[in-house]
């Protein structure tokens, strides 16, 4: 089994057909996922070096390894596991287990709408920083996070009630960019 397993390897990596289409796929992958990274910057384009590390005697199963570049050159390696043809899970250099990959259009959603909590709040509550208090600004920056973590459905999430392994990491990418978000809006309070 061990030899059969050595030998398709050495197949798929001789394919570099197989090998470009898959750098692509990583790449974009990674790239779509980096949007709820919370203080790492991918470097779009970075995806290199993709190897298999396993293939399943079926072809239905398989592990890919590429190394990329974050923060504008920093060096990162990402495990990529595929079932059926389809992504699984990501695991980075970073991170001790394979979580499922960021969803971008929920990331997307969830920075509009604490931008718009924002807009709406620092219209209301902060007209002239210079002579008014932080505490109405800091509270609105409170009361958008809070709002960010409900409306991505993170209440259970936070409490540790429901979800499993793949959506806590969804999760907890979702709850990093609400207090990033927190943060810069804080920020701008003062």
């Amino acid at each position: 089994a061990e030899e059969e397993e050595r030998e398709r390897l050495e197949v798929a990596q001789r394919d570099t057909a197989n090998l470009a289409k898959y750098t692509s796929l990583l790449e974009n992958i990674v790239r779509d996922d980096s949007e709820g990274w919370f203080s790492n910057k991918y470097d779009q384009g970075s995806m290199r070096d993709i190897n298999f590390l396993s293939i399943s005697p079926k072809g239905d199963r398989m592990i890919l390894t590429g190394n990329y570049k974050y923060n504008k050159g920093e060096n990162g390696s990402v495990e990529a596991h595929f079932i059926n043809g389809k992504i699984s899970c990501l695991k980075y250099w970073d991170m001790r287990e394979c979580r499922t990959p960021n969803d971008p259009e929920k990331i997307r959603a969830a920075r509009e709408e604490m931008k718009k909590i924002l807009e709406k709040n620092n219209s209301s509550t902060v007209k002239n920083k210079a002579t008014q208090k932080n505490l109405p600004c800091q509270n609105s920056c409170r009361d958008a996070e809070a709002q960010c973590n409900s409306s991505n459905n993170l209440n259970d999430f936070l409490v540790g009630v429901t979800g499993t392994e793949e959506t806590r990491g969804y999760g907890l990418a979702i709850n990093d960019n609400c207090s990033y978000q927190m943060q810069l809006c804080l920020e701008s309070c003062r």
